[in-house]
């Protein structure tokens, strides 16, 4: 290759040379750090999972849509269950859902508000009293509220027993 020295003197001409060095530098660099890795740091050996969590889960077993079909939505001899069925998540442990008589007054649950820091509350109400805004450890009527959850608030009655009362859906 032959260089003028029209090109040497000329002021893009060294630009691109000093350009054409710093990334043949640059690959250089890269080269050897692709050559020769940094170490890498020992795996904890209660971290590795097993060979079986890999596995795909179980298929859910078939439904039986014929059996569901032949049930007749209508017939006069069907019942409600005796008691409205609630997702797991709705409970609080050990909690017994409590249907109170008409007589005792019990705490209305208006609504939940869950906070992710422990700031949860409820808005309450007594009775014909005010409405409150209840934390966990606070007395609504002679109730103490043990858990905050979302849709319902456990409560512990003046005779100890769990109280489970559920908000009303929205729009209901």
């Amino acid at each position: 290759m032959i260089i003028h020295r029209e090109w040497l003197a000329s002021s893009p001409f060294r630009l691109a040379l000093i350009v054409a060095v710093g990334a043949a530098a640059a690959c250089g660099w890269i080269g050897v750090r692709a050559l020769h890795p940094a170490p890498v740091a020992p795996v904890m050996p209660g971290l590795v999972a097993s060979v079986g969590a890999l596995d795909d889960a179980p298929a859910p077993p078939p439904l039986d849509i014929e059996a569901a079909t032949e049930r007749d939505l209508f017939a006069e001899n069907r019942n409600a269950p005796a008691e409205r069925y609630r997702l797991p998540s709705e409970l609080a442990k050990n909690a017994v859902v409590v249907s109170a008589p008409m007589s005792v007054t019990v705490p209305v649950v208006l609504g939940t508000a869950i906070g992710a820091d422990g700031t949860s509350f409820a808005t309450c109400q007594f009775g014909s009293a005010r409405l409150v805004m209840a934390h966990v450890g606070d007395h609504v009527g002679g109730y103490l509220v043990k858990a905050i959850e979302r849709g319902h608030v456990t409560f512990t009655g003046p005779d100890g027993k769990l109280l489970d009362i559920l908000a009303p859906k929205a729009g209901s």
